[in-house]
């Protein structure tokens, strides 16, 4: 080859006896910018030596840089100066190359025929190259078929030659990187994909890792094939993983998993994808899996580079490309919805598009493949691990079952989308589950999800899917420090019914049910246990409401169907407690503020294990029962908690009906690792009981610290079952036992959900917990007129004692303000009537300031029942309520506080459950508590059932009480994003 000829006459020296390549440059490397300013000029010399056109540019558009060219020349010029050192060093060098050529993914080609020309072409630019480097010291490890790549291992000289090749693009090292190691089915909303018929059957989800352990019970019978790609290389001490010694595998047996350090990863990975077993599941339960094992096994001294302290697995580029080749032709023999790959390193703020991998990636998602990537572990707020920053893969970062960004995370502008990667169970080998963290969790549970999409739409393109999950994601902010980015964390019984609206599926998805609306109006509610409710003292009480203010209207009641309020509803909520033995009756209630239809999934966990998936259509603008007890719903005797998701926000409260009474509570939008229950009683004929909802996947231990209000402290513990419902019975003498008043602190390894139901002989209550101590509370509702007894219930979780201010609004506009102290660690009861307090025969609003966090609750009882809500930390300009019924015996009353100095104008629209909505307008007194009675006839009137959405021009705080004739209940209102 006379090129090779002429420049080595230029460059090459004899010394003591042997060739030293490049040996010039070698002594000018001392003297940096000189060095510079030669490769520049050795570059020119180049081209005019052999005849380039330095101003040519290639025939082709987009495909590859033109490496004719002197820019692209001094580029792979400076590109010898990187990897110099670095073949010095080891004598020999792992590298791909990246061909000068035309390029195109192969499903963007017009026919068969050009698809194989391209094949071809690649081929004779491949042997080309090769023959090129017949003279030099060159080992070929990987040549493709689908993409215009070579790897090899060379020395200095061959490197030098393919610097100065015309037909090389580009060149960079191959670097092995580890994979990215460091409960969320439910939480992503998995089990309503199942219900509308999207499990995954069919589809095979490809995991690049370190091998699978397929004979895993969460894995028995779903490895499809296998393949292994796997590096031995002097130069860096690695050594081929495959089974049979060599550096490709195919066939069964030859993805098993390794035995080195790290090798758990790919069958931890598999499980999350497409698990089943027991009672566990992973995302896609009925997806199969192609293992392909990428990893080499390397010793320490190149593992102390990624801080192990001994031998480890690392994944080169060149055997990803390899395996990445495999898969795509694999295509023919099966359903493949995308490939994991949950590996990765380096930090990239911006696109990584000429790393080697793109060009298989873009063929596999040309062909509907997605190629789905973990983000990186190492906590940027700007950018991704390689290769999640290839523009053609899914990236995808962690969150924590909190949705939050996981602390480890990175995330970066260009990041797609965000999943469950914190405390993540799979299957490890061996028949084991461990829990993991990092972003190699969360790439699974949307690789996962890629299967269920497919297996309902196979015609739907990995843009379209992407689209669905990105429309329809929780938004998740980055608050870290330095972060401000904002991306979708993936739901995906949503996002199957926008891709539902896109396009026909193959076949129709099954609905499970679609129950007609009920009311929620014969008393007959549900709980778990025998009514006997919760708190410090006998009450006593003979009225039927709380109210005594007649509303104030500023124009005769009409209907209308103008208004299109728009609340802070939520796509998801929890309820701990349901039950539909014994008499009780259990009513879940949605309100939908949107214009159009809402369709809302509902998740009943049971006690004794096992889910039932049920699907509702809320009209707009509406209110909607749904009667649990119903066969349709779960039934009979069962005692649940409830998950309930939707394609549009909305509005959710439980109501529980039984022999002699019935309380309310609204749902609440996210688990938590700890929570606080202000009020619990076992005295006095009261019975309490803690209802815990775990979501999870896996087991969660749950911790119960009792705080009595004389002081000192019980401390309980609980095993709670995966996707189950517990009930703990505070009386029971291994509880806090009988006689006792107490706060409670439950604190959980594992996000759940927690209520408090407390049943007394006239009737019960219950409320869910607060996750967050607050120092401001404000309580809309109050009396202690004849027949009526109001408690103000103070959790204190500091170690110090806390001072609080006490004010209280009075009807007539009156203000009333007390201080008091709560010791450390303890419950205090404050009885409002008394005349150090409110005083007796007052209807009131409160407000409690503390120079600590606490956590307060409001007890109201009265001769037929009573009622406990929880404070609302804030004031709002908009508040929703979902429940609200004026017949057969129930009143309803809306109780209003303003705390201004001046007069506050509220809007009230009552979305009717079979009708129009209906606006009333009123005016709050400064400084007062106001009432409105909902089912006076210049308001609602009689026989109506519906929900309310109310706004203020001032921030006021609302609360809702609803009394019939065997009891009443209390629930605060959802405040709106003001």
């Amino acid at each position: 080859m006379i090129v090779a000829s002429s420049r080595w006459e230029f460059l090459e020296e004899k010394e003591a006896g042997h060739r030293v390549v490049v040996g010039r440059v070698e002594q000018a490397s001392m003297f940096g910018l000189r060095r510079r300013y030669f490769l520049i000029l050795l570059a020119f010399i180049v081209l005019l030596v052999t005849g380039f056109n330095p101003g040519v540019g290639s025939a082709h558009s987009g495909a590859v840089s033109d490496s004719h060219t002197g820019e692209n020349l001094i580029a792979k010029m400076e590109i010898y100066e990187q990897l110099l050192p670095r073949v010095q060093a080891q004598g020999t060098l792992r590298v791909i190359i990246r061909l000068e050529m035309p390029f195109l993914p192969e499903a963007l080609h017009s026919s068969a025929y050009a698809i194989l020309a391209q094949r071809y072409r690649i081929q004779q630019v491949q042997s080309t190259v090769l023959d090129s480097l017949s003279a030099y010291s060159v080992a070929t490890a990987q040549v493709y078929v689908h993409v215009p790549y070579l790897a090899l291992e060379i020395d200095g000289t061959a490197l030098w030659d393919l610097i100065l090749n015309p037909l090389v693009a580009t060149i960079q090292e191959d670097v092995p990187v580890p994979p990215t190691l460091l409960e969320s089915i439910p939480l992503i909303g998995a089990a309503q994909a199942w219900a509308l018929g999207a499990t995954g059957q069919g589809q095979v989800i490809a995991v690049l890792d370190t091998g699978v352990d397929a004979s895993h019970p969460f894995l028995a019978g779903k490895v499809a094939a296998e393949a292994c790609f796997s590096t031995t290389y002097a130069g860096l001490g690695s050594t081929t993983l495959c089974p049979n010694g060599q550096q490709e595998q195919i066939g069964q047996g030859a993805a098993v998993h390794c035995t080195a350090g790290g090798c758990e990863h790919g069958t931890h990975i598999a499980g999350i994808a497409a698990g089943k077993g027991g009672n566990r599941f992973g995302v896609a339960l009925d997806a199969e899996i192609i293992a392909v094992q990428v990893f080499s096994h390397f010793g320490p001294e190149q593992c102390r580079v990624y801080g192990y302290s001994g031998d480890c697995v690392l994944s080169y580029t060149s055997d990803q490309i390899s395996a990445l080749e495999w898969v795509y032709e694999q295509r023919l023999d099966f359903a493949v919805a995308a490939v994991n790959m949950s590996l990765g390193g380096n930090r990239y703020t911006s696109g990584c598009d000429s790393d080697p991998r793109k060009p298989i990636i873009d063929t596999l998602r040309e062909h509907g493949i997605a190629t789905v990537v973990s983000s990186g572990n190492g906590g940027y707020v700007d950018a991704l691990a390689e290769p999640a920053c290839i523009s053609s893969t899914i990236s995808v970062g962690s969150t924590t079952d909190g949705d939050a960004l996981s602390s480890f995370s990175n995330h970066s502008r260009y990041l797609d989308l965000l999943a469950p990667g914190s405390s993540i169970i799979s299957s490890v080998p061996g028949g084991r589950y461990q829990t993991w963290t990092g972003t190699s969790m969360s790439a699974p549970h949307v690789a996962g999800a890629w299967a269920l999409f497919k297996s309902a739409y196979p015609d739907a393109s990995v843009d379209e899917i992407l689209a669905a999950l990105t429309s329809t994601g929780i938004p998740i902010r980055d608050t870290r420090p330095g972060g401000s980015i904002t991306k979708p964390r993936i739901r995906l019984g949503l996002a199957l019914l926008e891709l539902q609206n896109q396009q026909q599926p193959t076949a129709t998805p099954t609905i499970t049910t679609t129950p007609s609306p009920t009311a929620t109006s014969s008393p007959t509610p549900t709980s778990t246990h025998t009514p006997t409710p919760t708190m410090t003292h006998t009450p006593t009480a003979t009225a039927t409401s709380t109210a005594t203010a007649t509303p104030i209207l500023t124009a005769t009641p009409t209907a209308t169907s103008t208004a299109e309020p728009r609340p802070a509803g939520e796509t998801l909520w929890y309820l701990a407690e349901g039950y539909t033995g014994d008499g009780v009756e259990t009513f879940i209630l949605v309100q939908n503020p949107n214009p159009e239809p809402a369709t809302v999934f509902l998740t009943y966990q049971l006690q004794d294990g096992g889910e039932l998936v049920r699907q509702h259509v809320v009209g707009p603008l509406s209110r909607y029962t749904i009667a649990a007890h119903d066969e349709s719903e779960v039934g009979q005797d069962a005692a649940f908690s409830t998950l309930i998701t939707s394609d549009l926000p909305v509005i959710v409260e439980r109501a529980l009906y039984f022999a002699n009474g019935g309380h309310n509570s609204m749902a609440v939008t996210q688990p938590s690792t700890i929570w606080y229950l202000a009020e619990g009683y076992t005295g006095e004929d009261f019975s309490t009981y803690i209802l815990i909802q775990n979501p999870n996947q896996m087991a969660a231990t749950v911790r119960l610290r009792y705080l009595l209000q004389g002081g000192g402290i019980v401390e309980r513990e609980h095993p709670i079952e995966a996707h189950s419902r517990h009930t703990v019975v505070a009386a029971h003498p291994d509880e806090v036992g009988p006689d006792q008043a107490f706060s409670i602190i439950v604190e959980s390894d594992l996000p759940v959900i927690v209520e408090r139901s407390m049943y007394f002989p006239s009737g019960g209550h219950n409320t869910f917990g607060v996750t967050h101590p607050q120092t401001t509370w404000v309580l809309a509702e109050g009396s202690s007129q004849p027949g009526y007894a109001t408690y103000i219930l103070i959790l204190n979780p500091q170690q110090h004692e806390v001072a609080l201010e006490l004010t209280y609004w009075t009807q007539d506009g009156g203000t009333v303000t007390r201080e008091h102290t709560v010791p450390a660690l303890s419950r205090t009861t404050i009885a409002a009537g008394l005349d150090t307090e409110a005083g007796a025969d007052q209807v009131f609003a409160a407000r409690i300031q503390a120079d600590a966090p606490v956590v307060v609750e409001r007890a109201m009882y009265f001769l037929t029942g009573g009622s406990c809500a929880v404070g609302a930390s804030r004031l709002a300009r908009s508040w929703s309520l979902a429940e609200g019924y004026t017949g057969e015996g129930f009143e309803t009353d809306i109780a209003v506080q303003n705390p201004h100095d001046q007069s506050a104008i509220l809007t009230i629209t009552y979305m009717i459950q079979d009708g129009t909505p209906i606006q009333r307008e009123h005016f709050v007194p400064a400084h007062s508590r106001y009432t409105i009675h909902v089912h006076d006839p210049a308001e609602l009137g009689l026989d109506v059932a519906f929900s309310t959405y109310l706004t203020s021009d001032l921030p006021v705080m609302v609360d809702r009480s609803m009394f019939f004739l065997l009891g009443g209940h209390l629930s605060g209102a959802l405040p709106g994003e003001d």
